[in-house]
């Protein structure tokens, strides 16, 4: 099978398309437009997986002296939602990036930046500013420079079907395999890709691990109220054969600005 992308090229109205084939015959191929509107990152289709950004090597202005670095301070908004998205960090050019950030308010080091933050009860869809604490000490070892990445945390589940769904009650069960944690789950975003009801999307509002239980709530267009009291009721279609995809990377997650505290060391 003869498969390829031409470069993108700009037409006279000035918009970006690329020709792609994947047929046996080389003449046939698809003509694509660029779209650059938001769009969710699913991990049942492998694309939140494949998210990967990373800063460049950070000398901070200085490449000689060593630093003492206390926090990273990074803006980010999530819509509301857990963003699924965790920061590590690589020092002097290492490009090894095994250093993580401890938990704190709106960041949860094992599920990302978190604009729903249930332990505050106060979901936001506007721009929040976290600050990043390394968990080793960055104050005593000998720091040239600095380097974050930003990747898909893959705390959430994937590709398993609902065992139950109670419209009335507003919840549905996940598989019974799922985490036993009590609220493990919230804040997540979760979509219905197979099976019935699918292309439902939905956020976890409270979970219970001991019965898979996940009450859902629906954000549209940065609202963070219900659009329905009862919004499993707009959905008869979910059953036992939905297929769902619970903490892939929701289309909402930005990040504005990244400030880095530090100080140089005195030169002996």
């Amino acid at each position: 099978m003869a498969i390829y992308r031409t470069n993108m090229v700009s037409t006279k109205d000035k918009k970006l398309i690329i020709a792609m084939n994947n047929h046996s015959f080389e003449s046939i191929a698809n003509i694509n437009q660029w779209d650059d509107s938001a769009k969710d990152l699913w991990q049942w289709t492998g694309a939140a997986s494949n998210f990967n950004i990373q800063t460049k090597d950070m000398d901070l202005g200085n490449p000689s002296r060593r630093k003492k670095i206390y926090k990273v301070y990074v803006t980010f908004k999530a819509g509301g939602y857990m963003s699924g998205v965790i920061a590590k960090y690589a020092t002097n050019g290492s490009n090894s990036f095994t250093g993580v950030f401890n938990d704190t308010t709106y960041y949860s080091a094992s599920k990302g930046f978190d604009s729903f933050n249930s332990s505050q009860a106060n979901s936001s869809a506007d721009w929040i500013t976290v600050a990043l604490k390394p968990t080793t000490a960055l104050r005593t070892t000998n720091i040239y420079s600095l380097q974050l990445k930003f990747e898909f945390a893959d705390a959430g589940r994937h590709s398993y079907k609902l065992s139950y769904v109670e419209t009335a009650g507003n919840y549905f069960k996940l598989d019974t395999s799922a985490s036993s944690d009590d609220d493990y789950y919230n804040g997540m975003p979760i979509y219905i890709f197979a099976g019935g009801g699918a292309g439902a999307t939905y956020r976890v509002k409270n979970y219970i691990g001991s019965t898979k239980n996940a009450t859902v709530d629906t954000v549209e267009d940065d609202n963070l109220t219900d659009v329905d009291s009862n919004v499993l009721a707009d959905n008869l279609t979910l059953n036992t054969t939905s297929f769902y995809d619970a903490g892939f990377i929701p289309r909402q997650f930005e990040i504005n600005d990244i400030s880095i505290i530090y100080r140089d060391k005195p030169i002996k």
